[in-house]
């Protein structure tokens, strides 16, 4: 099995791992009595990425643990268009849970701040999507956010609880590749009745490239949709799309993208 991070070979992991074991929830750890796994999502950069793996995993019969930033300094969790893909995400059967940024809060001193920000947080995910959390995931963990490691918070399951990394084998992609062991080796182990595999949607694309060229792809795919949609929206309108570039010539996105950037910033790119 290919350790690069393509769809090609995330979908050969999510087929192992389906093949192997019981996909299960967080609230599912303590009756879990077979070969399980938890299978994370922590959206750092895409709700499109995110939607795309969501439908992978459905189409591979896995029910997956998706963990949405509403402070995401990339995606808006709260717009018309975040809204959607995340309701889409939990119509396929999959978990939508609290990936919680402490810097926005700056920092829990206390375990009684840490669960008033989690009931605030629980309430937008009532309230905006109608859904019911029942775990968080801190986004890009300090030393200051893993010192809180009781199983729960505010009724949530901790997702880095001593409880939990105490017994259950883990391995993420953070930063675009695996740490700690190869993924190819962890998701076929037996050893455990439970592992917990932790990805990013952004971490993966249709080609291999290198971990910050694949951030970059993802943000780009992102800055295409907002283009097409302001296009639409004047071409619906009978407007003029008055522009350097022709809005309806065949180029690539990317191409798009850098001749844009180039007619905005001539003195820096040239015309």
């Amino acid at each position: 099995m290919n350790d690069n991070f393509t769809i090609e070979s995330y979908i050969k992991i999510l087929k192992t791992a389906c093949n192997l074991r019981q996909f299960i929830t967080f609230s599912q750890v303590e009756s879990a009595d077979m070969p399980s796994v938890l299978w994370r999502h922590d959206i750092d950069v895409s709700l499109r990425a995110a939607e795309y793996l969501a439908n992978l995993d459905r189409e591979y019969k896995a029910r997956s643990n998706f963990f949405v930033n509403i402070h995401s300094d990339t995606y808006n969790a709260r717009s018309s268009s975040g809204r959607k893909s995340i309701v889409a995400i939990s119509k396929l059967g999959h978990r939508i849970d609290v990936h919680l940024d402490s810097r926005y809060y700056g920092g829990f001193e206390t375990s009684t701040k840490l669960e008033d920000c989690l009931y605030n947080e629980t309430e937008v995910f009532l309230n905006e999507f109608g859904l019911a959390v029942d775990t968080f995931s801190f986004h890009n963990p300090s030393s200051g956010d893993l010192v809180h490691t009781e199983a729960k918070y505010a009724g949530l399951f901790n997702c880095y609880s001593e409880q939990l990394f105490g017994s259950v084998p883990y391995i993420s992609d953070s930063n675009g590749y695996w740490r700690f062991r190869s993924i190819s080796e962890f998701v076929s182990s037996e050893g455990g009745p439970i592992l917990q595999i932790l990805t990013h949607p952004e971490c993966w694309s249709d080609i291999p490239l290198a971990p910050r060229e694949r951030i970059s792809r993802a943000l780009i795919l992102d800055v295409r949709d907002h283009i097409k949609n302001y296009d639409d929206a004047l071409r619906s309108a009978a407007r003029e799309n008055r522009s350097v570039l022709n809005p309806d010539r065949l180029i690539s996105y990317p191409e798009m993208i850098r001749e844009t950037i180039k007619a905005s910033f001539p003195g820096v790119f040239g015309r």
